[in-house]
């Protein structure tokens, strides 16, 4: 399993997705694809068993840091 570090937006674009933040301990998404997603700025893991396009145009936020995280970037 490949870890994917996210990038950190400020504001979400208005045609977007936005996870908001699993309780703390749980993850945004569980699949069976190759990566672990984590957050860009604390490292908190926010989904795993991603496959690439997986989660297009989606924003995930960190249930531990609040940080908005782009999937896509």
């Amino acid at each position: 399993m490949a870890d994917k570090t996210l990038s950190i937006v400020e504001e979400t674009p208005r045609a977007s997705a936005i996870i908001h933040a699993p309780p703390k301990g749980k993850m945004a998404f569980s699949g069976d694809g190759p990566d672990r997603l984590l957050c860009g700025s604390c490292s908190n893991t926010l989904a795993e068993g991603v496959s690439d396009g997986q989660l297009f145009g989606v924003f995930i936020e960190c249930p531990e840091c609040g940080a908005l995280n782009d999937v896509n970037a």
